[in-house]
């Protein structure tokens, strides 16, 4: 017995398809190799979008806790596209090139910022949670 599946529109043998008991014949109305591609794009999907949902709130929690942070990061972004700041190659503690962050020592002064690798910028911030611990 044959059995023609609607997503692929192939015609194939009954078992090619899965059971289901709910279903007029008792098979499954797409073949099993459409099922089961169909099963793992809605799953990459929902694991898609939750991570997403996930790394946007974690954002916004941060963002919301540290209102003066995002603001001095922002208005950094905005001077580098304005040109009334320029952003170096190279950074300014171990004078290697390459990828350079904005770190700020005093959030009160946005734009006053030494532009720091991202192992030196990490190493900032651990020494500043040493010194506030």
């Amino acid at each position: 017995m044959e059995k023609q599946c609607p997503r692929c529109q192939k015609i194939k043998s009954i078992d090619k398809f899965g059971i289901n008991a709910a279903s007029p014949d008792g098979y499954s109305c797409w073949c099993k190799k459409c099922k089961c591609d169909s099963q793992k794009n809605y799953r990459h999907r929902m694991v898609a979008k939750a991570f997403a949902a996930n790394e946007l709130s974690a954002r916004q929690k941060y963002r919301r806790s540290n209102r003066h942070k995002a603001h001095a990061n922002l208005l950094v972004h905005r001077a580098l596209e304005s040109g009334k700041i320029n952003k170096p190659d190279y950074c300014a503690k171990c004078f290697k090139k390459g990828v350079v962050e904005a770190h700020h020592t005093d959030y009160s002064k946005p734009l006053d910022v030494v532009w720091l690798c991202v192992c030196c910028h990490k190493r900032a911030h651990r020494i500043l949670e040493a010194q506030r611990a």
